[in-house]
């Protein structure tokens, strides 16, 4: 089991992971927005930031709308990591990377259904439990 957290300001749901983005030689630690609503995994400008992709190796030119509006991304494979002490999940996707905008930058990256879609998620705010099991690995199911 994997657990993820609430934000203490916010109350936004999080969970963290190993992102390793290979052909732009790049790995580091995001917190994702847990978002049902996102078809994809989108990392967004700060945290790319972070991670010091290159944006000057990335095409831009997938079109991509959500409630900030429209912004152009790359897309890479990528491999996320979501470990806890006893399981490590891993995952290879397409990582939608948004361009760098300060429109975006502000904006936390989103996990999608790309991964969620693998999982068994309990959300329960009012206890601030936040777990997912992988279906696949967990033999509970």
């Amino acid at each position: 089991m994997v657990y993820g957290r609430f934000d203490e300001t916010t109350g936004r749901p999080y969970i963290d992971a190993r992102v390793s983005i290979e052909s732009l030689a790049c790995d580091g630690h995001v917190s994702f927005l847990l978002d049902t609503g996102a078809d994809s995994t989108t990392l967004m400008p700060q945290d790319g930031t972070q991670l010091r992709i290159d944006y000057e190796r990335l095409n831009f030119v997938t079109p991509m709308t959500g409630a900030g509006g429209t912004v152009n991304c790359a897309i890479e494979d990528a491999t996320l990591l979501f470990s806890s002490d006893e399981v490590i999940y891993g995952y290879r996707i397409h990582l939608n990377i948004c361009e760098r905008s300060e429109k975006f930058m502000s904006l936390p990256s989103l996990l999608g259904r790309d991964v969620i879609d693998n999982w068994r998620v309990v959300y329960d705010k009012p206890n601030s439990i936040l777990e997912v099991n992988d279906y696949k690995f967990d033999s509970d199911f």
